[in-house]
């Protein structure tokens, strides 16, 4: 299993310097909130809701201690410089059918160094909504959070600790300068407590970890779950100045 991508790389810290200065420089404030809640030597899977593309990856690096890896979607990483660039903020591609379905088995490679950074100890990230969404309401979570975490700790036979950390970034807005961002970090959950219930039931495991994160980030972010309303409850946040 390669340890490449959890090594220190001068990339990631001339990224994660000109990130910072750009980040300050577009958002008139930023706020971040329950960094106490990042367990010390434990491996650890921040898991944001994706509203604004690229710059939730940066929200996250910006905002947290060390050098988290991501996972994003492949098709960002199609011309060789941002590849290289990417490579070295610690961001791995995963191929979707979309990307061609001869590329689908490259995934395998970036799981295992996935599972890898989560036996180091280290941070990983994923997006568990899988697509950004600019509409303030939390997607369906997909599978992929759940699929490494219970792999990696049943690999190690649920020795290792895991967490889940729901993650809320809120923007005042998306598309304008000057704005404000709040990144708030939820309460870890553990993947011990759903060790019997993987062994009984695999998929209940899953389902039950969605649930858990669902419940974790909801409270932590903008979710209008009224479809026929949202424009009215995003007129009174905007006049209201709400978060």
């Amino acid at each position: 299993m390669s340890k490449i991508i959890q090594q220190y790389d001068f990339r990631y810290t001339l990224g994660r310097f000109a990130s910072n200065i750009a980040m300050r420089l577009y958002h008139r404030k930023i706020w971040i909130e329950g960094i106490e809640n990042l367990p010390k030597e434990k491996p650890v899977v921040f898991a944001p809701n994706h509203q604004n593309a690229l710059i939730d990856a940066l929200a996250l690096i910006y905002a947290v201690p060390g050098q988290p890896v991501f996972l994003a979607r492949a098709d960002i990483f199609k011309k060789r410089l941002l590849a290289w660039f990417f490579r070295g903020l610690k961001i791995l591609p995963v191929y979707r059918i979309r990307d061609g379905k001869e590329n689908l088995a490259n995934n395998n490679h970036v799981f295992e160094e996935a599972k890898g950074v989560l036996v180091d100890h280290k941070l990983l990230a994923l997006f568990p909504e899988a697509v950004h969404n600019p509409i303030r309401r939390l997607l369906p979570l997909k599978k992929g959070i759940p699929r490494i975490v219970f792999l990696t700790e049943e690999e190690h036979h649920f020795t290792l600790g895991t967490v889940v950390i729901p993650v809320g970034l809120y923007y005042s807005h998306t598309d304008r300068f000057d704005e404000t961002l709040h990144i708030q970090f939820g309460k870890p959950i553990a993947i011990e407590q759903f060790k019997t219930r993987y062994q009984e039931n695999p998929q209940r495991a899953h389902l039950a970890l969605r649930d858990a994160m669902t419940q974790g980030l909801r409270p932590l972010m903008i979710d209008i779950r009224d479809k026929a309303h949202y424009e009215m409850y995003e007129l009174l946040r905007y006049l209201y100045n709400r978060p």
